[in-house]
């Protein structure tokens, strides 16, 4: 898949946006993750990523996107792979997350624009402000990286 150059740039922002999620999401059991997901129980599934996102977004913010999958051997360690999906007023973002006993990870695949935007900082901007407004805790953005919430 072609990535935007300026994807990258947007990572840090959506990764510090889910940081609450993230905590939330790791406490329900890998093996429930792996059973939802080998038996193709997205309904099920969708339904733990709406009940930890409650917590932080607003209503249909963030959801469960579509190819989802895990990787489970023997003698690696299991990682999940969530594809999720950030609405927002100006802009849809399709991105990955990675859950894994260590660490996590968020990688942006696309971003839809609902409205038009050229330059670099203005589509940051965009995307900032679209997150900001759908959290239910309002905080600085930011925050979270600096900090390394993510285990």
């Amino acid at each position: 898949m072609l990535i935007e150059p300026n994807y990258k740039d947007h990572e840090p922002i959506v990764a510090d946006a889910l940081t609450g999620f993230i905590q939330e999401i790791r406490l329900i059991e890998l093996a429930d993750f792996i059973a939802y997901l080998r038996l193709e129980r997205h309904s099920q599934l969708a339904d733990l990523v709406s009940a930890a996102a409650e917590m932080y977004y607003a209503p249909q913010f963030l959801e469960l996107g579509d190819g989802s999958y895990a990787t489970l051997d023997w003698s690696e360690q299991a990682s999940i792979y969530l594809n999720l999906v950030m609405q927002t007023a100006g802009a849809s973002i399709y991105l990955t997350l990675t859950l894994e006993d260590e660490r996590a990870n968020v990688a942006i695949n696309y971003i839809a624009y609902h409205v038009s935007c050229t330059e670099p900082e203005e589509t940051k901007t965009l995307i900032n402000r679209g997150i900001s407004n759908n959290l239910i805790r309002p905080r600085v953005l930011g925050e979270a990286i600096s900090q390394n919430h993510f285990r």
